[in-house]
């Protein structure tokens, strides 16, 4: 028998909670059950959870006031509610309703999942009864263990006494002693410095990210350039050996392609690997499978109801759940993927035409996306040249959003439409944003490149020079980059996925020789 203490997080500070969200998939006594971006959306999740017994309230909202979010839990008996903070004024304001908290930049998630497990669990048997169902674990639970890109190799940057604060989180102050402000990233520090064995690097400080290729509108190459970009990583990660966060020795450099661009489907269409197949896994696949797992893990009163349903809303059920039913193991996420033989990335083609895209809710490519992040160093997501919710999700989960686009005055008048929609609108952080230019064929462009990013204000990753044979290769069902490293397009590439992930920068790598070791100084 285990106590599981059901978690809602409310906060628009997008990276905090991601990270947050993420870590605690490996805490066996905190259940985030969500993140609510604002109060509206925080009370929807309410109505729909059951037995929520911690909130944890942030400063940031993307709608209401944190006063408004403070008379709306007044409402709630037996719960639990804890401030993690960005400003000032905020700790006075929620000392008034004898609430604690912290600072972001004090505490990084890790330190705050460990905080709640050790004060919760000193809560005497009668407060646990009060807060908290118990949960028995089936056997359909247990899950193979998972490596924690977070938790391995970490060493706390707070290592103070809770003892004070462990009796109980209402009474919990933010501490007063002042603070590292180099802290603020609350990245694990490096755990050791660069080591060198023959023919292998291992650098224990390279962190995995999920990114995504985006576009403003159609036809600017931006599935062209993430099948690169994938490639290129993935064809690299086979040529060293990385210690990365995610394991616990070096291995091989693992990468992953996804394709939330249903409406053409272009990796599907390019790449042998799939095409040649007779019943690639795709994400309906992953959805079905989701599917199973919620009914699982459902209690009998909600497979009645989710039964009587015309048409079954499953996401509604997930934050009901114990979030452990919804953990995928290594076989069943590697048998729902593709793999491409020669770089030997791993490839999650999108729907097929006759799966209705209504079916696919958006909490489900959450899910997807969150356990490919588990077992992958590199996440590549290709969306649509649209703002629906493939889109937003994928934008929600990304570490980085490069945008694709030609260099058009016009293009950047849409780009910047796409910044606020994305920025005012869902509350995605504009410092993930980057601008990556794709030269047509001619030289006359109505804008240069320098220009165009200071019109759209975010950086510049790179421009990808025109090369008509790489068009060509791709009509093929060949990548052009990793087979002619030679070309200026090439190198384009590379400079972009290096900044993914910096494995070009790795020191006594193994090197095969070439253009890209004597253009990167490898």
């Amino acid at each position: 028998m285990n106590n599981i203490y059901n978690v809602i997080f409310v906060s628009n500070s997008i990276k905090y909670a991601e990270e947050l969200k993420r870590t605690a998939q490996f805490n066996d006594v905190i259940n985030v059950l969500g993140v609510a971006r604002g109060i509206h959306d925080f009370k929807m999740r309410m109505t729909q959870a059951q037995n929520v017994h911690v909130v944890l309230i942030g400063d940031d909202l993307s709608d209401g006031s944190l006063m408004e979010l403070l008379e709306y839990l007044q409402g709630f008996e037996d719960l639990i509610v804890f401030g993690i903070i960005n400003h000032p004024e905020s700790e006075g304001i929620l000392s008034m309703y004898g609430i604690g908290a912290v600072y972001e930049k004090q505490m990084m998630p890790l330190d705050i999942l460990s905080f709640l497990q050790e004060s919760l669990t000193a809560l005497s048997p009668e407060e646990t009864n009060q807060r908290q169902k118990t949960y028995e674990k089936t056997p359909e639970e247990k899950v193979e263990s998972f490596h924690s890109r977070f938790a391995e190799g970490h060493e706390s940057s707070m290592e103070k006494n809770h003892q004070d604060t462990q009796s109980s989180l209402l009474n919990a102050r933010a501490p007063s002693q002042p603070f590292d402000e180099s802290l603020g990233n609350y990245q694990q520090p490096p755990t050791s410095s660069i080591t060198q064995r023959k023919g292998v690097t291992t650098m224990g400080v390279l962190k995995p990210k999920v990114v995504c290729f985006t576009s403003a509108k159609g036809g600017v190459g931006k599935s062209a350039i993430a099948m690169e970009v994938a490639s290129c990583l993935a064809a690299r990660g086979n040529e060293v050996e990385i210690n990365m966060s995610t394991r616990g020795a070096s291995g091989e450099v693992n990468v992953v392609l996804v394709d939330l661009n249903y409406a053409f489907g272009t990796v599907a269409a390019t790449l042998p690997c799939v095409s040649d197949m007779k019943n690639p896994p795709t994400l309906a696949d992953w959805v079905l499978k989701i599917r199973e797992k919620v009914v699982r893990g459902l209690s009998y009163e909600d497979k009645k109801e989710l039964q009587t349903q015309e048409h079954p809303r499953y996401a509604s059920f997930i934050y009901k759940m114990n979030r452990n039913y919804l953990r995928f193991t290594r076989q069943e996420v590697f048998s729902l993927l593709v793999k491409e033989p020669k770089t030997g990335m791993y490839i999650l083609p999108t729907i097929s035409s006759n799966f209705d895209v209504a079916e696919i809710e958006n909490e489900f490519i959450e899910i997807i996306i969150e356990e490919l992040s588990n077992f992958f160093d590199a996440v590549v997501l290709d969306t649509g040249n649209n703002f629906e919710g493939f889109t937003q999700t994928a934008f929600r989960m990304s570490n980085e959003i490069y945008i694709v686009a030609n260099p058009n005055i016009a293009v950047t008048v849409i780009i910047k439409q796409l910044l606020k929609d994305a920025v005012d609108g869902l509350g995605i952080d504009r410092d993930k944003f980057r601008l990556v230019i794709n030269h047509p064929q001619t030289n006359k462009q109505s804008i240069d490149d320098e220009a165009m990013q200071t019109q759209v204000g975010i950086p510049l990753a790179g421009g990808i020079s025109h090369d008509e044979n790489m068009l060509l290769s791709h009509d093929a069902g060949r990548f052009y980059a990793v087979n002619n490293k030679k070309k200026s397009v090439s190198k384009d590439i590379t400079l972009i996925a290096n900044m993914i992930l910096p494995l070009w920068n790795v020191a006594g790598a193994t090197k095969k020789g070439g253009f890209f070791q004597r253009f990167l100084g490898k």
